[in-house]
């Protein structure tokens, strides 16, 4: 479905209308290339001339286990490419990768710590209702678009909700500041819904309801990305730390 093609251009908004200054991309090499760099470095050291080659290879070792020791565990790091429905985190379990600056850092240099008892940005990008409602009646009157907006409430307490897109099928927020819902403390056991609807002038019509169970993988994810069977409703936000 495309929107769940373009979910990873979205994170890229995500990410700046919440102030982190670090934009996702490549940069991923940059860890090979230093490995690289260190082991020829180690490797000269290790040579020796001359006279000084017994003293040279032991020196050479000695600087070479102490500096290695230091540089095995390189950091986590989150990356993401285009086409990717979510990005790629290096921890496991229940921790998160928590990189400098709050940014994304597909170059590692990040922590894995507990994604529990942590607040995180919650935002919605995206919400798409079909041309009718499931009973196949219209969602307006003379049949036309619907006014969409999502609201969002984390363990049973309204978080909050999107400004209502007037006339379409498809609301949009990844461009202005009705993406953004605020910060959210997620706890061991969280649960998130998220739930669509066209707004009317007395009752409004429900769209779409999701409900996730927080745990260390749907968070490492930072996407939340939820469709009906026939994928004909939609809902697209981010959760990042």
């Amino acid at each position: 479905m495309r929107e769940r093609k373009r979910a990873a251009a979205w994170l890229t908004v995500l990410v700046l209308l919440l102030g982190s200054g670090c934009a996702p991309g490549g940069g991923g090499g940059g860890g090979g290339g230093g490995g690289e760099g260190r082991q020829a470095d180690m490797g000269a050291e290790g040579e020796g001339e001359g006279e000084g080659e017994g003293e040279g290879e032991g020196e050479g070792e000695g600087e070479g286990e102490g500096e290695g020791e230091g540089e095995i565990d390189p950091g986590c790091s989150t990356s993401y490419t285009d086409g990717d429905q979510w990005v790629v985190d290096t921890c496991t379990g229940s921790d998160i990768c928590i990189c400098p600056d709050d940014g994304l850092c597909p170059a590692g240099g990040g922590r894995c710590e507990s994604a529990f008892s942590r607040r995180y940005a919650l935002a919605v990008f995206r919400a798409v209702l079909p041309e009718r409602k499931p009973n196949g009646d219209c969602w307006d009157v003379g049949c036309g678009a619907p006014d969409p907006y999502v609201n969002v409430w984390l363990d049973d307490e309204y978080v909050g909700g999107t400004p209502t897109r007037q006339d379409t099928f498809t609301g949009a927020w990844e461009t202005d500041s009705g993406a953004e819902l605020g910060r959210v403390t997620v706890l061991a056991g969280s649960v998130l819904v998220l739930q669509s609807g066209d707004e009317d002038i007395s009752d409004n019509d429900p769209g779409l309801r999701c409900e996730f169970d927080l745990d260390g993988e749907f968070l490492r994810r930072r996407f939340i990305i939820c469709t009906d069977r026939d994928e004909t409703f939609a809902i697209v936000g981010g959760i990042v730390p």
